[in-house]
């Protein structure tokens, strides 16, 4: 409870917020002293890898890794609060997905598939992404740890219906019944 942990867990690049959240990670980490900043992906270009690393040697309070398909629950484990603040051009967030299904309370923007697996406020946090509004989101969530808590576990129940045997046996049902006529 002393320490809360922001995770961005996501491509490094402009259409899924990373500059927005780079900027904030820096700001956040000098401003609050219980605030750490983990982020996890790719980059968009090589510059945006050699960034995050220079950051991170830099500021100790703003880590970045990445991890393999098979590894990455442990970006989440030790997390708080989850950012999946895309832009635009966003579908189905796998990330959204796996931060749902490790029970962690998320903060999202209001972009295409986001949308569809959010319902603001009982599951996760719908906002328009700009650094105030993420800013005071991962305060107001950082204070209250009841509130983490209860949205995360809501989370995890509605991605219990993404699982990827439900998702198989869906399609299964629909391939079966058109070829089956």
């Amino acid at each position: 409870k002393d320490k809360v942990k922001v995770l961005y867990p996501r491509r490094l690049c402009k259409a899924r917020g990373w500059n927005i959240c780079t900027e904030l990670a820096i700001e956040m980490t000098n401003e609050f002293d219980n605030i750490l900043f983990s982020f996890v992906g790719r980059g968009g270009n090589e510059n945006s890898e050699d960034f995050m690393r220079e950051l991170s040697k830099r500021n100790k309070k703003i880590e970045y890794d990445w991890y393999d398909m098979n590894n990455m629950h442990k970006a989440y484990k030790n997390t708080d609060i989850v950012l999946i603040p895309s832009l635009y051009s966003e579908g189905t967030s796998l990330s959204l997905l796996e931060a749902m299904a490790c029970g962690k309370a998320v903060i999202a923007g209001l972009v295409g598939g986001l949308t569809d697996l959010i319902i603001n406020g009982y599951n996760g946090i719908l906002i328009d992404i700009t650094k105030n509004n993420l800013k005071n989101e991962i305060l107001s969530l950082a204070e209250d740890y009841e509130r983490r808590l209860e949205l995360g576990r809501n989370a995890r129940m509605v991605a219990e219906s993404f699982s990827k045997e439900i998702w198989e046996k869906r399609w299964m049902d629909i391939l079966t019944k058109q070829f089956t006529k």
